[in-house]
């Protein structure tokens, strides 16, 4: 347990607060950049668009269609002119359109952040890094608490600079877990994102927003952890794997009962490889046939491990940043018959994890899967890698073509889950 908490802290960096010049100085050299490179991108896109049309042959999967490959190119551009200027979301806490489906949730009491969600981690100095206000969006409404449901907590993917948790962000996963899993709710919360250079929202503020989520379900809304499948893609599936941690570690000393089970969709396990020169996402297998580009996860890597503004500096190789070097496993307590935990008889939580085949990220999730069954002996394990598939397609599938796939890997989800006995409702019609 103590040793967690080599957190992953690294030494605290001797670093002057950043000001607001050499962040003009940064944001004219993104632009120059952007501009110079501008002629050539445009160039190299119109002759893909071109070849792509014409010859079929030429798409990087021969699977694709003309939509999906030109759809593609086109998320592959558009991302890659984002991580340059580093255009993140802003995010506010006003109901919007959403209206009375999102809803604001307070922190919970500050004890139950702790360990790794202290920011320094030195018991006696005020964290940098606190706990704050967060939203959320429900879909299809807030939910009541009955017997009868079910509760999908996903926290949004977007390199942690992108996406808000709203209907534009993720209505279209939203929806599909509702037809397509059985889940009768949706939350989707609205987490700080770490591309603010002014603000301290690196690493452990995304967690500890998911943990805050969490908490207000089981503390406020008093739904039963057993209902509730706690669920993430890409970057939130990496905060979603760092919460679970943080349940296995501290869930039985601060009284957190672990989710009923744990959806992965094609999870951001290794965000040291990011920060590695060596490692070039250029030289994956599958960088032709995905939109994510080296330029983007060296930009959500740099956000999320900090250092810029605090001078201290997150280690990259940490349990709960890389949890592709730490396997771990969680368990949900086992009980006698007169209610009192029983470590004997503690069961695995059933983890989904989905991942696209032609996907830069994919061998890693199979590394992973492989790691958490063999090395930590998590057994209710099961991994699904959907052909010819990109990355999170759950979460954009509608915006490159994957509609399709999108629910087919829903469905997945849901029959594995159901054979858990997690989901028991019915399919909807919407």
């Amino acid at each position: 347990m103590a040793a967690i908490s080599k957190l992953a802290l690294s030494t605290p960096l001797q670093s002057k607060p950043v000001t607001a010049l050499p962040r003009r100085l940064q944001t004219l050299f993104d632009w120059a950049h952007a501009l110079l490179i501008t002629p050539f991108l445009l160039t190299n896109f119109t002759v893909d668009i071109f070849l792509l049309v014409l010859f079929p042959f030429a798409r990087p999967s021969p699977k694709w269609n003309l939509n999906q490959a030109i759809r593609m190119r086109l998320v592959k551009m558009v991302l890659l002119y984002m991580s340059i200027l580093k255009t993140a979301d802003r995010l506010h806490l006003k109901p919007g359109r959403e209206r009375s489906r999102f809803e604001m949730i307070n922190p919970a009491p500050s004890n139950l952040y702790k360990g790794p969600l202290r920011f320094p981690g030195e018991v006696d100095m005020d964290p940098v890094v606190k706990p704050a206000i967060i939203g959320t969006t429900w879909t299809p409404s807030l939910p009541a608490a009955k017997p009868d449901i079910t509760i999908a907590l996903h926290i949004h993917g977007g390199g942690f600079t992108l996406g808000n948790g709203r209907d534009e962000d993720t209505g279209f996963l939203a929806k599909n877990f509702l037809k397509h899993m059985g889940v009768t709710h949706v939350s989707t919360p609205q987490y700080r994102l770490s591309s603010c250079p002014s603000q301290q929202n690196h690493f452990p503020a995304p967690v500890q927003d998911a943990l805050t989520a969490y908490l207000d379900l089981i503390h406020i809304k008093k739904i039963p952890a057993r209902q509730i499948i706690l669920s993430g893609d890409s970057a939130g599936g990496n905060i979603v794997l760092a919460l679970a941690r943080y349940m296995s570690e501290y869930g039985t000393e601060l009284g957190i009962p672990p989710p009923g089970g744990i959806a992965l969709w094609s999870p951001w396990v290794d965000i040291h490889a990011a920060t590695d020169l060596a490692l070039e996402v250029k030289m994956s297998p599958h960088y032709e046939t995905d939109y994510i580009c080296t330029e983007f996860a060296r930009w959500g890597a740099g956000c999320v491990l900090g250092a810029s503004v605090t001078g201290v500096k997150v280690d990259a190789r940490g349990p709960y940043v890389s949890p592709l070097h730490h396997p771990f496993r969680l368990l949900c307590p086992g009980h006698s018959a007169e209610g009192t935990e029983r470590k004997e008889d503690a069961d695995d939580i059933p983890l989904f994890i989905h991942a696209g085949e032609c996907e830069v990220l994919v061998d890693d999730v199979r590394e992973f899967v492989r790691l958490i069954k063999e090395g930590a002996g998590w057994k209710k394990v099961h991994l699904e890698i959907a052909k010819y598939c990109p990355h999170d397609i759950v979460l954009i599938g509608d915006k490159i073509g994957f509609e399709k796939e999108a629910a087919e890997a829903v469905k997945e989800a849901g029959a594995f889950f159901r054979r858990m006995g997690i989901i028991s409702s019915p399919l909807k019609t919407l």
